[in-house]
């Protein structure tokens, strides 16, 4: 396949595009400020990712350098998520067992 099916802005099309042809460099480059480099790379993913509100992270992907960093982002973002849910539960019972 040579065409890339997630691209959609001009500007992702054209990074897509030397990523593909073997351009990495000039692929960052492109990207301009939207690279952001992290000692610790699945923590600051994991931490932006759920800074955004949930319709931003409806369109946003993170995308790994391999499973290990994949495995790691996954189990933060999970981890956050459910303790999140846990919190809303709770604040709903005590709410809920304080309006009765």
């Amino acid at each position: 396949m040579t065409q890339n099916l997630r691209a959609r802005t001009p500007k992702m099309i054209e990074v897509a595009g030397l990523a593909n042809s073997g351009q990495a460099k000039a692929a960052i480059k492109a990207l301009g400020n939207s690279v952001i480099e992290s000692p610790d790379r699945a923590s600051a993913a994991s931490a932006l990712w759920l800074a955004m509100s949930p319709s931003e992270r409806e369109r946003t992907a993170i995308f790994t350098s391999g499973k290990v960093v994949r495995d790691e982002i996954n189990a933060n973002v999970q981890n956050a998520l459910d303790w999140a849910a846990e919190w809303i539960a709770a604040a709903l019972v005590h709410a809920i067992s304080c309006s009765e």
